[in-house]
């Protein structure tokens, strides 16, 4: 057996009718099935008689009678599929890639037993119709009396049965059988008269795939867009591919067609359309030039190279005289960029000089020049240098800022700094409009040589001047700004290795670049996954910040510095001896100083991965020896980092601290309010009490910080303040003030918030306002004494659902007087009033909320309470204006 192929009898019998390995196929026509030979050679065990199932009775009918399948008690398809007196099991799989995770098991009857199913329903169906007209149009089943009530329909047929009008007789309808014996008959009588023909017929065991296979095309027509459809199409396409026999014979071409613009839209998935350029050439079907083309490039990205080189040289020879230049160009780019790929860049040059001659662009010599770049013998640079010219000089003007580019990429990555500077120079002149100047500037050094003549002659030019005359960078280049155009534009492509190589080509030209420049590399680096470009970020980080260090040793620090560090060190003590970022390191280059943005990328990294003692340590260095005031930025990532560990004694002597040298911003003042929140919830759990007795009622400071802070606001960072209070700091300041039970405070956050930020209660607001009311509010004693303990909760829930009952009918009528007050006052529009999103509504629930309060604080005011001059010492603590309401607590609007 292992004789006849070096592949098993169990992977021939399951795979054999694979697309991929069609010459297998003669390898098994003398093997017996493995079905048939182990039930030759195998014993059957006999079963439990105790476990055994009772048998199936299958009634045969006589013979004396025409057979009905449902009247005599034959099972569903179902059933009958799933009787098997055979104890083998097989298993089959299928799979769509290469690797094991894509492999699945299938059940190879569920189609076919499922159509099964559908055809019974449908066999029953038409049965009970026939039954129905058989007692025909008076029958008691039949629609026309189906239509009458029964108590009258009753009546009807026993008046029909008098006047003698009564259902046909079975005898003269016709049965089954003879329905059969006519059908065939009628058959026959159309065959006889058809003409002889050849006719392709598939099987019945592969119709249901063949169906399964229509209706995924139907599917994939009708949503050309969905790639979940054109997958299942490309599924059904495999599976009738091993299942049937010949199944890319009765394929139509315009099915082949959609198959390969379907799969063309499903992106990049190289391997499905090598398998259909495959089964097409099999069947030599017809495929035009752009087919053809998509199939090579299909066969290159799927590592088979060599087949696209041979499939390439075969399509070479068949190319007529009426192709296109652009189909010309994209040919002869394939063919150039494959015999690169592999090596042959000599004949990848004369096969793009070939096809310059027959029409193609000039554009094709990027692949060369690539090729050429990454070969390191002697005069590589210079043949790769004199194409680069030789293009410029067949383009001419046409030579765009998107074809520099793309050479300066292809010599970065050929690892040649040189050339991809002198062509970045190039594109700058371009797009300054100075570009025709280096091209006559090229032609000038090189004196009488032709640029478009023959390459030998411009490669002996070349040497006899010095390539590296030719790359010279003039003076006016030779800056810093030049290269960050170059470094930013590589960042925003994502190409982060190829932008410190720019760095690097920096410093061979003594050209110092900023912080600016590598703050950006050290971000991009610190954004990629990969632990090595991690590594490499960190590293660098650490060189900038000890020049930094470096810097100020040798430096007076600054007085306020030096007070800001001594402040800072009460609350995070500095130990130098145990600071790992103070290791002295060996710098390779002069790198530049760290700014703030580099601290803040490094902090930002390492609160991502969690790692608090190297946040701790990085903070000593910068407030010590680094020197440097934190922006808002690292003022929030210290103020989240305490929030964390729940350290609210830090977080406030921080917080405090911060606010005279470090201007906040929203999210500063979201960190705030949510340890606002959480002293004001349970202080004794987050410190010792005496460290935050201070901070119990510091909502109304913070409240009045954030009316300061937006009083200075344009209307940009106005803007982007009310986004920051809509999306969630304005629930959080509410609840801050319900937690304290503080009713006037609320008033005065709600008038604050709407004249500052033109915010105003939402839905979760309201509740947590009803919430605190609900809370205030006495309660009544029960009317009988309390039980057990779960009768006492019950008890107390009740209350509780009523007193939120009464306190939602309050607000409820205090909405509706005002919305009859404003309707009849003509204030507002009735229509506008019901939007709930409209500006009239929003202000409605506002006044609202505000009357509301003001009852309740009448309502539970002590005896010689001034609910009035509480309301007015919570507005002057918190900046707010409040002059709308008046002594005894009437809102009149603001």
């Amino acid at each position: 057996m292992q004789g006849i192929c070096r592949l098993s009898r169990r992977w021939h019998q399951q795979f054999c009718h694979s697309p991929s390995f069609g010459p297998h196929q003669r390898c098994l026509q003398a093997f017996i099935p493995v079905r048939e030979y182990r039930q030759d050679r195998r014993v059957r065990r006999p079963r439990a008689v105790a476990s055994a199932p009772e048998p199936t009775q299958v009634h045969v009918p006589d013979a004396d009678r025409s057979f009905n399948p449902f009247s005599d008690g034959l099972l569903p398809p179902s059933q009958l599929l799933s009787q098997n007196d055979d104890d083998l099991v097989v298993r089959e799989f299928e799979q769509h890639g290469s690797d094991k995770s894509t492999r699945r098991q299938i059940e190879p009857n569920k189609e076919l037993r499922d159509e099964a199913e559908e055809v019974w329903q449908e066999l029953q169906d038409v049965e009970k119709q026939l039954e129905i007209a058989r007692e025909g149009p008076f029958g008691p089943r039949s629609e026309f009396m189906q239509q009458f009530p029964p108590d009258k329909r009753e009546e009807f047929l026993k008046a029909l049965a008098k006047e003698g009008v009564v259902p046909q007789d079975e005898e003269d309808t016709l049965d089954l059988a003879e329905l059969d014996r006519l059908m065939e008959q009628e058959d026959d009588d159309i065959s006889d008269q058809e003409e002889l023909g050849v006719t392709l017929h598939i099987p019945r065991a592969h119709q249901s795939l063949a169906a399964r296979f229509n209706k995924a095309l139907v599917a994939a027509k009708e949503g050309e867009d969905d790639v979940v459809k054109g997958l299942n199409l490309w599924k059904w396409y495999l599976r009738c591919q091993q299942r049937i026999p010949g199944f890319s014979q009765i394929v139509s071409e315009k099915v082949w067609k959609f198959l390969w613009q379907s799969q063309i839209r499903l992106g990049k998935r190289p391997q499905h359309l090598v398998m259909l350029g495959r089964d097409m050439r099999a069947v030599d079907e017809p495929m035009d030039n752009s087919h053809c083309l998509e199939y090579i490039r299909a066969m290159h990205a799927s590592d088979d190279t060599m087949g696209a080189l041979f499939a390439w040289e075969e399509m070479k020879s068949q190319l007529g005289s009426d192709t296109t230049s652009e189909f010309l160009s994209a040919f002869y780019s394939t063919g150039t960029q494959l015999h690169v790929s592999v090596g042959r860049t000599q004949k990848a040059q004369r096969i793009a000089f070939a096809g310059i001659e027959k029409g193609a662009e000039p554009t094709i010599l990027i692949h060369v020049i690539s090729g050429w770049a990454q070969m390191k013998t002697a005069d590589s640079a210079n043949k790769a240098w004199g194409l680069y010219l030789r293009m410029r000089k067949l383009l001419k003007d046409d030579m765009t800022p998107e074809l520099y580019e793309k050479v300066s990429d292809a010599l970065l990555d050929a690892k040649q700094g040189a050339m991809a500077l002198a062509a970045f120079k190039d594109m700058i002149a371009r797009l300054t409009g100075t570009g025709r100047s280096t091209l006559d500037n090229y032609e000038k050094i090189l004196g009488n040589v032709r640029l478009d003549g023959d390459p030998e002659e411009v490669e002996r030019a070349i040497n006899r001047v010095s390539l590296t005359m030719l790359l010279v960078l003039p003076r006016s280049y030779q800056n810093k700004f030049f290269f960050a155009s170059w470094v930013k534009k590589l960042l925003g492509q994502q190409r982060t290795e190829a932008a410190a190589m720019v760095v690097e080509l920096m410093y061979e030209r003594n050209i110092r670049p900023d912080a600016l420049h590598l703050n950006g590399i050290l971000g991009a680096w610190l954004r990629d996954k990969s632990a090595k470009s991690r590594e490499k970020a960190v590293k660098l980080a650490h060189e900038m910040i000890q020049m930094k260090v470096n810097i100020n040793a040798d430096r007076a620090q600054n007085r306020s510095l030096r007070q800001f560090g001594d402040m800072f060190r009460k609350v995070m003590p500095f130990e130098e001896n145990n600071n790992s970022l103070m290791n002295p390191v060996r710098l390779e280059r002069r790198v530049p100083a760290a700014n703030r943005e580099t601290f803040a990328l490094m902090f930002s990294f390492y609160a991502e991965k969690q790692r608090w003692k190297d946040f701790e340590s990085l903070t000593r260095v910068m407030i010590g020896p680094a020197q440097l005031m934190p922006s808002n930025f690292i003022m929030n990532l210290w103020l989240s980092a305490e929030l964390e560990s729940k350290s609210l004694s830090r977080f406030w002597t921080l917080y405090n601290s911060l606010q005279s040298e470090v201007r906040p911003n929203m999210e500063t003042f979201s960190l705030a309010w949510q340890a606002v929140t959480l002293t004001n919830r349970a202080g004794h759990r987050y410190g010792p009490q005496d460290q935050l007795k201070d901070f119990t009622s510091s909502h109304r400071r913070m409240f009045a910080r954030i009316v300061d802070w937006t009083r200075g606001l344009k209307a940009h960072p106005l803007r982007k303040a009310r986004e920051w209070v809509e999306g969630g700091l304005y629930t959080e300041i509410v609840r801050s003030f319900c937690l304290q039970l503080d009713l006037a405070g609320t008033i005065c956050a709600l008038q604050g918030l709407y004249s500052r930020m033109n915010a105003t209660p939402d839905d979760v607001s309201v509740r947590l306002i009803t919430g605190m009311v609900a809370r205030l509010l006495p309660r009544s004693a029960p009317d009988r004494p309390l039980g057990g303990g779960r009768r006492r909760m019950n008890s107390g829930l009740q209350g509780d659902q009523t007193m939120l009952k009464n306190i939602a009918d309050i607000v409820a009528t205090i909405e509706a007087n005002m919305k009859i007050d404003l309707v009849e006052s003509g204030q507002v529009d009735p229509a506008e009033i019901e939007d709930v999103q409209s500006v009239a509504a929003k202000k409605l629930r506002l006044d609202v909320m505000t009357e509301f309060l003001v009852t309740v604080m009448n309502k539970i005011k002590k005896h010689g309470g001034q609910p009035g001059k509480e309301l007015k010492d919570a507005a002057r603590i918190m900046h707010v204006n409040v002059s709308h309401i008046d002594v005894d607590l009437k809102a009149h609007g603001s």
